[in-house]
């Protein structure tokens, strides 16, 4: 970036700045969880675990725990795609 060399190019770089670029932010994550709200001993149920970022601040990394399935019970990811933990590299201008 180039620094402006006179008062309205300052004007016109704050302007464009106010327009263009969110101060601060915060990630907003969510996760939806359905499937049946009761089980029958010995049939298989599914279940689908969605979840995101509405926030405008990217976050990586973040692990999500299930909980009250009985330790009896066998568990296992039938689909799905295991994101990456840490941010990609950052892109070069």
């Amino acid at each position: 970036m180039v620094a402006p060399s006179n008062f309205h190019q300052q004007q016109a770089l704050e302007a464009w700045i106010d327009q263009y670029i969110d101060a601060g932010g915060a990630p907003n994550l969510w996760i939806d969880i359905v499937g049946p709200t009761t089980v029958r001993i010995g049939t298989p149920s599914k279940y689908y675990v969605s979840f995101g970022n509405n926030g405008n601040i990217d976050v990586y990394g973040i692990p999500i725990w299930l909980r009250g399935i009985p330790t009896t019970a066998s568990c296992h990811i039938v689909s799905g795609e295991l994101l990456p933990s840490v941010p990609p590299a950052p892109y070069k201008y």
